[in-house]
């Protein structure tokens, strides 16, 4: 599995005027950051004995992980071969 490196982030929702750049930025600064929840819950579940929970919680971890890869696909468009 590949290390996640999490950090604190700090969102402002004060409804300011954001380009489609800015919103895609913010999409996926969220995304990293519930990744790493995830991710935290899963292990902890997972200490605990708690399968199912853990299994629900690893599904929403690779939801989210493709997530990711979606956008950081959308992010640098289609790429040209050739």
């Amino acid at each position: 599995m590949a290390q996640l490196r999490c950090h604190a982030m700090t969102l402002n929702w004060q409804g300011e005027v954001m380009t489609d750049n800015d919103q895609t930025t913010r999409r996926g600064e969220a995304l990293g950051v519930i990744v790493c929840r995830l991710d935290e819950l899963r292990q902890l579940a997972a200490a605990q004995g708690l399968e199912f929970l853990g299994y629900l919680l690893d599904v929403a971890f690779n939801e989210s992980c493709d997530a990711i890869r979606r956008e950081r696909s959308a992010a640098h468009g289609p790429e040209k071969t050739g």
